[in-house]
């Protein structure tokens, strides 16, 4: 549930970032690990009639690249490879690792020589007509009707595919299904750090004022920090805190506020707080870190951002950041 949670955070974000060409964080992935997560995630929302056969023989095969733009890749190919099957089928999704050497194909593909990462998703369709095989990769390209597709699924596996220094191409006869393979290059594997127990995040002893106008949230975050040490004063509405604030502006060493909220935003609770103690440490939790235009946020002064959904780890370490005031204008997101 957390990988889960923690994917669909990554591809909201991707989504909201990618008319801006942002760059991914890319990190060392044992890809059948990451294929086989999002295969299983693939067969909830297949129909009944369709069977995924996975092989998975890339075992111990590592590949640099972000996680999320991984399950993309998967997801995409399946649902491409489903639609294709309206009246039920079977498909093959199969990882290897393939050597390109001199005398290998590899320069059809426009790659250099070396080790790839190989994964194939075949489907027992109908097949893909000569004529439309060469425009599947075009954005916006799509033989379905109206309504039923936006021809950006295999264009966004290119993209992809492209990104990472690889390579993706199609193989189909009409009547016999289609065969989509990636080629990826391979990396050196190295082994990802467990996740820090709780004992492990850094603690304090701190007065936090925690505002948020979401209840199930604010009793959520405050549930969070008080086991770590911090005195936590709670209110889901921001008037309110800025009541308890000004009758005893020196009782809170930090505060911790959504940015979104009726009324009184983060933003301005936040100026209001630093009219009175302009030293304040202030971390300002938002789902969107666009809303805050940044000459606000730098007018602000020292504040920091937290993007949300964010985890026990990335909450206790921005907020022992911000207290210790180790750097300012620290973007968490």
């Amino acid at each position: 549930m957390l990988k889960a949670s923690s994917r669909a955070k990554e591809l909201v974000r991707q989504i909201l970032t990618f008319s801006r060409r942002a760059d991914r964080e890319r990190r060392t992935l044992q890809a059948d690990e990451v294929i086989g997560e999002a295969l299983r995630l693939m067969k909830a929302s297949l129909p009944k009639d369709i069977c995924i056969e996975p092989r998975m023989q890339a075992q111990g095969c590592a590949i640099l690249a972000d996680p999320t733009q991984l399950h993309q890749i998967v997801m995409n190919l399946c649902t491409n490879a489903a639609q294709a099957m309206r009246g039920g089928g079977r498909m093959d999704v199969r990882t290897q690792v393939v050597c390109l050497g001199e005398e290998a194909p590899a320069h059809a593909h426009g790659l250099p020589p070396g080790q790839y990462l190989s994964l194939t998703v075949e489907d027992t369709g109908p097949g893909i007509a000569p004529e439309v095989l060469g425009r599947i990769f075009d954005p916006f390209f799509t033989t379905k009707d109206s309504g039923e597709g936006t021809g950006l699924g295999l264009a966004v596996v290119h993209g992809i595919v492209s990104s990472l220094g690889g390579s993706v191409f199609a193989e189909s006869e009409p009547g016999c299904g289609a065969r989509l393979t990636v080629l990826l290059p391979t990396a050196q594997a190295c082994p990802s750090p467990p996740p820090a127990p709780l004992s492990d995040h850094p603690k304090g002893h701190e007065r936090i004022l925690l505002v948020d106008d979401e209840t199930e949230l604010l009793d959520l975050v405050r549930q969070t920090l008080e086991p770590l040490g911090y005195q936590v004063a709670a209110h889901n509405l921001p008037e309110a805190a800025l009541t308890e604030f000004l009758a005893s502006p020196q009782a809170f060493d930090l505060v911790l506020t959504d940015q979104s909220m009726p009324r009184l935003s983060g933003l301005q609770l936040a100026a209001r707080l630093r009219e009175v103690r302009p030293d304040l440490p202030i971390v300002l939790c938002t789902g969107l870190s666009m809303v805050i235009p940044p000459d606000r946020l730098q007018a602000l002064g020292e504040a920091w951002l937290l993007s949300k959904p964010f985890s026990t780890s990335e909450l206790a370490r921005v907020v022992r950041q911000a207290l210790s005031n180790t750097r300012g204008g620290c973007d968490a997101a």
